[in-house]
């Protein structure tokens, strides 16, 4: 695989007020102390991994501090954590900076406080502006606050401003979804939209209540699939990735560095890395985390090597999700291997053939109607 002299940089947060009932995500409820703690050790793992994979030598492009629930942090916190970041990394060539927050912990102070360190885009998670559904999710704030935050004038201060919202919630109907949307389209401020599609998994509350549940059928899932492209259309967004739709020129960068197999560099609890064809991941356990640092143990959880075949599976996956699609070359580059003996030829025709695919060399690219099945293209085209 080609080598690249920069690498995106990823702060795991795993702090939140409470659990929802849908999230399969590690976070834990913690006071002050325990967090000034872990951010100590965080620090401590950078210091180590910059020795190891030799960091002052390479560019941090992007940096994100997600979660969890990082709006929790005070400004005091992220003060000392931006400062002593400064001190480790170079922050000259970062082109995007994100953090996550939450309504319930969002404030105005906050924000002025993270513009003035050099954040320049938040991705708040909305979820839903309908009161009832946000109950069920188990989400902590309600439907007026969420309005709140996206009308706050602080957010013009942002280079950019997403928002996270959820379909096929229990008790949704197509109507209190197009509410919901057409409020955050409407707000000025979003330039980026991530709108998922609720998945049940069965070490939650959900999933352990999966029967009781009152979910949206099949005609109504996609009746709101439908309504999510053409209003995100009418709005101007592009629909870059599955679940990803932005104004022009206001892609997350920073995933895209995962969606690329570009290096990442993840800190703190149950956070990922992937550096020089080598993937790695922490432990999830934050308490663990802390004690492991603080006595120089590792706090690696498992490590893999991505061969070619391994890369050439997760690079078809990936990019058949990307609206951009896969570049041939660049595929043939990083697996030393041409697409079309990795993809299925007879199945690359008939996708063609049906309209799910569009080839303009170098370029297989999913239509809008290949991006509703984008995985199971990816499954049918690596058999």
């Amino acid at each position: 695989m080609l080598l690249s002299n920069d690498y995106a940089l990823y702060i795991h947060l795993p702090f939140c007020a409470s659990k929802c009932r849908y999230c399969d995500f590690y976070s834990e409820v913690k006071d002050s102390n325990f967090i000034k703690q872990y951010l100590d050790v965080l620090l401590l793992e950078l210091d180590h991994v910059s020795v190891k994979y030799s960091l002052n030598n390479m560019c941090a492009r992007t940096l994100f501090f997600g979660g969890g629930t990082p709006s929790l942090l005070s400004a005091e916190q992220y003060s000392y954590l931006c400062n002593e970041l400064k001190k480790r990394i170079s922050f000259s060539n970062i082109s995007e900076w994100t953090i996550e927050c939450n309504p319930d912990s969002f404030s105005s102070e906050l924000a002025q406080s993270l513009l003035s360190h050099g954040v320049n885009r938040i991705s708040v998670g909305i979820q839903s502006l309908n009161d009832r559904e946000l109950r069920l999710l188990g989400r902590c704030h309600s439907a007026e606050r969420a309005r709140n935050v996206l009308n706050n004038p602080v957010l013009g201060g942002f280079n950019s401003v997403s928002a996270d919202l959820m379909f096929g919630i229990p008790c949704q109907t197509i109507k209190s979804f197009s509410e919901s949307l057409d409020i955050v389209l409407n707000s000025r401020h979003i330039k980026h939209l991530s709108i998922y599609e609720l998945t049940i998994n069965e070490n939650t509350p959900f999933g352990r209540h999966y029967k009781r549940l009152s979910l949206p059928d099949e005609d109504t899932m996609d009746k709101m699939s439908n309504i999510v492209l053409s209003r995100t259309k009418q709005a101007g967004f592009e629909h870059y990735e599955v679940s990803n739709y932005a104004l022009p020129y206001f892609h997350c960068r920073h995933n895209e560095a995962y969606w690329e197999h570009r290096n990442y560099i993840g800190l703190g609890a149950a956070a990922h890395s992937y550096m020089h064809s080598l993937r790695w991941g922490n432990i999830t356990d934050a308490a663990e985390y802390i004690q492991r640092c603080c006595n120089g143990k590792s706090v690696t959880q498992f490590t893999e090597t991505i061969d070619n075949k391994k890369l050439a599976c997760e690079m078809l996956f990936l990019g058949l999700r990307k609206a951009s699609g896969i570049n041939e070359v660049t595929f043939e580059e990083h697996t030393g291997q041409p697409f079309r003996t990795i993809a299925n030829s007879k199945q690359l025709d008939l996708f063609l053939d049906q309209n799910y695919l569009i080839y303009n060399p170098p370029f297989w690219k999913p239509t809008e109607k290949g991006l509703l099945f984008a995985d199971a293209m990816a499954e049918k085209l690596s058999v």
